[in-house]
């Protein structure tokens, strides 16, 4: 029993010493493994974020981009890369980084976007910014200590959503108070805060002076005005190039001649715009000339009278829409750039200011000491206005999921089926009539009929689950021969499983996810200025859609076009590696607004020709007689372009063409089917003809306006080029119909006048006011079909010389028994178009005709 009892004890002993070698070994392999996990850790002791805040051109709004900017210091001996990793609180499955490198010693200034959720629940936004460093092929957080490296920044989300960049000289030093002169206000200053508070906005603005102009396009997606009053601002090429950018894509720009040069915004101006200046003055009164329409004053109320001397630069302009004037030169002038406005004044501020009697609000954010003058009444609300709307809304357009569509039989398997089964039913049916019997053809077409669906279904069934994983596109091209174009795309992607994937951009631009999306985490991370990737670990199965914004500043593309006997010859730009990936089609010329039209192709299609025999609209957006598929969705986006829209979205003397999808687009690292098309915006130039041409002016391009600046009339949009659509107040109103400047002064030959009217029981006259007095074109009863009409009186041919007609359309109730009841009777005009031949004349007096 002893023996056995010592035995027990030496197998005890012994299992004991094996499990404690086991456990030292687990122990030194955790403790190994705990060093290695730190072991980074420990080498980049040094690397921290030493600061985090927002960048100055950015606010926290809904759908927007958050610039936030840190410094990272590498305090340690090594060099360090990693990632700055963004997320907000709220948004779960979304993250945003930032490629980092740093030497050691080195402290680095790195701005990353991080994207806002288009609802955001709560008024502030909660910023969490984690520092992960590279080590080998693993990522690892930085910690200190025990914790990790994590920088936290709380944000207000403000309430309004109209935000104004600034951009001016440094404020004049302040005076003691008991100095005398009083230093005068910074009118430069006080202008801008004047026009935000008449505008019902608060004092907030993005102070811009102290650093150059942001240059991506992320940055900008805050900012609807920029307010510049500084010279510096130019001697920065890619400033001005970010600002034809902004303006291009919707912004507003506003410019202080007075403080700046206009050989300065030369850039920023295409080519049928300049303005030069003549000469500068000091005026202590003077009256201010309003040409706004709507708008009348006293002269008492446009005089202007000050203590101290107004600075105003005068100068001469072409292309611009000037809105007042002092002593007969320009003092506000707005122009059309891209899809943006640009406004320039001449006259410094204190012209422009008086002081504020009462003010709206009692909240200091909503006050300011200075206001502007009743004669500059509705600038405040004009210049601080939205940026111009996108002209798609390509998120939400179906074309993308309309292209991956659900699969269908082939047509050539469906006929041949249908006529197998047909040949096999009379078939069938001739051998039971010949043979005496046809007792059994019921039996027998139905059976033949299931016979003929197996193959279809079967084929439906393999077609179905073939589906490819695939993207599809639809790709908005603007392009602008100056500042280069921008491509926006809206597209969708089917994928048969969820799979990790990475959409590779190349370029100032940026991707914006679905929200949709809840598998995996969705990263944008940029790597650096013309580089980001968009990517997630389990992009999910089935549909889901995306957004990209890129731009293009190398691309440089217009459509050369000159006035012929024929109409608007157009030279199409050639397919080439930096131009269109393919010839355009289902080409649009929109010259003016609400007068789009078609072209016809000549010269082995290299040229386009227009004259107004064509025009595009309802659902004729194409030339072809027969549509296809493609063509009726490109036929929608047209539609709603220029149709179903209430505002112009296009800029005037611009081509819209499509072709295939654009290389140069953010691309997919994986191999997967890619379908769509891009829609090409392009600028027209329109050279002038040599005096003598024979030419004809198509209706596309004579622009329509009021008559009367200071009474326009309510049946008509000048903005959107088009007639109301029902009415049943009787009408009496004039219109001027503007030909282009590259045709006057013109010596017109006959006119062609195209009037679509239907005015039930009411009596219509279209006359024209001439010179010589008013001379009747026609009187109509009733019209319900259009009237088309060639005019050669020479008295109304001679008002087009200067390349103004004026007509006036009057429609009344009808006889004055029938006037009440018609009086509820509504009448509408779906056109009126005016196509003109003639020749054009000298321009001065150095150019004599040809006989």
């Amino acid at each position: 029993m002893a023996k056995l009892t010592r035995i027990f004890a030496c197998y005890v002993v012994l299992l004991g010493g094996i499990c404690g070698l086991v456990a030292l070994e687990g122990s030194t392999r955790a403790l190994a493994q705990t060093e290695s996990i730190r072991k980074p850790n420990e080498s980049y002791e040094g690397f921290s974020i030493s600061s985090l805040t927002i960048s100055p051109q950015t606010r926290a709004t809904p759908g927007g981009i958050l610039v936030m900017r840190c410094i990272v210091n590498n305090s340690g001996k090594s060099p360090a890369a990693g990632y700055l990793v963004g997320r907000i609180d709220g948004q779960t499955g979304e993250e945003d980084r930032r490629r980092i490198e740093l030497k050691a010693g080195e402290a680095k200034t790195y701005d990353m976007q991080l994207r806002l959720a288009s609802v955001l629940p709560k008024p502030k936004v909660d910023v969490e910014v984690t520092l992960n460093v590279i080590q080998g092929d693993r990522e690892v957080m930085v910690q200190k200590g025990d914790q990790p490296v994590i920088s936290t920044l709380t944000l207000q989300v403000p309430q309004e959503r109209n935000f104004t960049g600034v951009a001016m000289d440094p404020e004049p030093p302040t005076v003691v108070y008991w100095r005398w002169p009083d230093a005068k206000p910074y009118f430069t200053y006080e202008l801008a805060i004047a026009s935000r508070i008449d505008a019902s906005l608060s004092r907030s603005c993005l102070i811009l002076d102290s650093e150059p102009l942001p240059l991506n396009m992320a940055d900008w997606k805050s900012i609807n005005l920029l307010i510049v009053a500084s010279p510096v601002v130019f001697d920065d090429a890619a400033n001005v190039a970010v600002m034809r950018q902004f303006l291009q894509s919707g912004g507003r720009i506003w410019i202080m001649l007075d403080s700046i040069d206009t050989d300065a915004i030369a850039d920023l101006l295409p080519e049928d715009q300049q303005i030069e200046t003549v000469g500068t003055v000091e005026l202590n009164r003077f009256e201010v000339e309003v040409e706004v329409p709507g708008y009348s004053f006293a002269p008492n109320d446009t005089t202007v009278d000050r203590d101290d001397c107004v600075k105003m630069k005068r100068v001469v302009t072409n292309g611009g829409e000037v809105t007042h004037k002092v002593e007969g030169w320009p003092a506000a002038i707005w122009m059309n750039v891209g899809r943006g406005r640009l406004l320039l004044t001449t006259v410094s501020g204190s012209g422009w200011l008086e002081y504020r009697r009462t003010q709206k609000s009692s909240d200091p954010v909503l006050q300011s000491e200075f206001m502007l003058p009743i004669w500059a009444i509705g600038f405040s609300n004009d210049i601080h206005d939205l940026k111009t709307r996108l002209p798609l809304s390509l998120g939400e357009e179906k074309y993308p999921i309309d292209r991956i569509g659900n699969p269908v039989v082939s047509r050539s398997l469906v006929a041949f089926v249908l006529m197998a089964f047909c040949i096999c039913l009379i078939a069938f049916g001739c051998w039971h009539v010949f043979s005496g019997g046809s007792n059994r053809l019921g039996l027998v077409a139905p059976a033949l009929a299931i016979a003929s669906s197996v193959p279809l279904i079967a084929a439906a069934m393999l077609q179905r689950r073939d589906i490819p994983t695939m993207s599809t596109s639809l790709q908005f091209v603007h392009n602008d021969s100056v500042s280069g174009a921008i491509l926006r795309e809206g597209a969708a992607v089917y994928s048969n499983e969820s799979q990790a994937m990475e959409l590779v951009g190349k370029g100032d631009g940026f991707a914006v996810p679905s929200p949709n999306i809840e598998t995996g985490i969705r990263s944008v991370v940029i790597d650096d200025f013309q580089s980001w990737r968009m990517t997630n670990s389990a992009w999910p199965s089935g549909t889901w859609r995306y957004k990209t914004q890129l731009a293009l500043p190398e691309i440089s593309l217009f459509a050369q076009s000159h006035l012929t006997k024929e109409g608007l010859s157009i030279e199409l730009p050639p397919v080439s590696t930096k131009g269109l990936p393919s010839p355009l089609q289902d080409i649009v010329v929109n010259m003016v607004p609400g007068a789009q039209s078609l072209g016809k192709l000549v010269d082995g299609n290299k040229r386009l020709l227009v004259d107004g025999e064509l025009p595009a609209e309802g659902e004729r957006w194409t030339t072809d007689t027969i549509v296809s598929d493609e063509q009726r969705r490109r036929s929608e986006v047209y539609a709603k372009l220029f149709q179903d829209a209430k505002e112009a979205h296009i800029s005037t003397r611009t081509l819209c063409g499509w072709t295939d999808l654009w290389p140069q687009s953010p691309q997919w690292d994986v191999d997967m089917e890619h379908r769509g098309t891009a829609m090409v915006n392009l600028p027209i130039r329109v050279a002038i003809p040599p005096a003598g041409s024979e030419i004809r002016i198509p209706y596309s391009l004579i622009k329509i306006e009021h008559a009367t600046t200071n009474s326009p009339t309510s049946v008509f949009s000048q903005e959107t080029g088009k007639f109301i659509n029902e009415a049943t107040m009787a009408t009496d109103a004039e219109f001027a119909f503007i030909l282009p400047a590259e045709a006057v002064p013109l010596d017109a030959k006959s006119m062609t006048i195209d009037w679509d009217i239907k005015a039930p029981g009411r009596k219509v006259r279209l006359s024209c006011v001439c010179d010589e007095g008013p001379v009747e074109l026609v009187a109509l009863q009733g019209p319900s079909i259009p009237w088309k009409s060639r005019i050669d009186d020479p008295r109304v041919l001679k008002d087009l010389r200067d390349g103004r007609l004026v007509l006036r359309i009057e429609i009344s109730g009808g006889d004055e028994s029938e006037s009440a009841q018609n009086s509820f009777v509504s009448w509408r005009i779906k056109h009126l178009r005016l196509n003109v031949d003639g020749r054009t004349l000298p321009r001065h007096s150095l150019v004599s005709t040809a006989q």
